[in-house]
């Protein structure tokens, strides 16, 4: 399976519909987002593929997040998302909580384990884990996110414009 996973969105649905669009047409079949989503038209953005996402520490309204998420259809997590992709167990969190990330890397009790928060584009293998920051659509000079393959592990960072 291929998962499209994006973050630090910020608010801007512009970008956000081109970087949905360029992770389309590159094979994604589900959306996950990492959080500092910024605004409900982020999400109107994600339609079109299955969509999940969790909040980042920018995303104070997470009742209006929450809310438009539940009337359009994309799945909500809170600060924690946890899903079966094929058969690989997929975590996903802001990363802002470094507590957090390190206690679920300790546990080690996924395949792979998406974040976001430093608005850079990574690619580490901590144990068992493929550990994965798709980078950012704001606040960045290149505007980049990435597209998983469950079954190889492959990652690929695409350059959003």
């Amino acid at each position: 399976m291929l998962i499209g996973v994006l973050s630090d969105t910020h608010g801007c649905a512009e970008i956000t519909c081109r970087a949905v669009e360029l992770l389309k047409t590159s094979g994604a079949e589900l959306l996950i987002h990492c959080g500092d989503v910024g605004g409900p038209r982020v999400l109107d953005a994600m339609l079109g593929l299955p969509a999940s996402f969790v909040l980042g520490n920018t995303d104070e309204d997470a009742y209006t997040l929450k809310q438009h998420a539940i009337t359009i259809g994309i799945r909500f997590y809170d600060r924690l998302g946890r899903i079966t992709a094929g058969d690989k167990i997929v975590t996903f969190l802001h990363g802002d909580d470094s507590t957090r990330m390190k206690s679920l890397l300790e546990a080690q009790d996924c395949d792979l384990l998406f974040y976001g928060h430093t608005h850079r584009g990574d690619v580490q293998d901590v144990g068992r884990i493929r550990v994965i920051n798709p980078g950012a659509l704001q606040r960045v000079a290149i505007k980049t996110v990435a597209l998983v393959n469950t079954d190889s592990r492959e990652v690929k960072f695409l350059k959003v414009s």
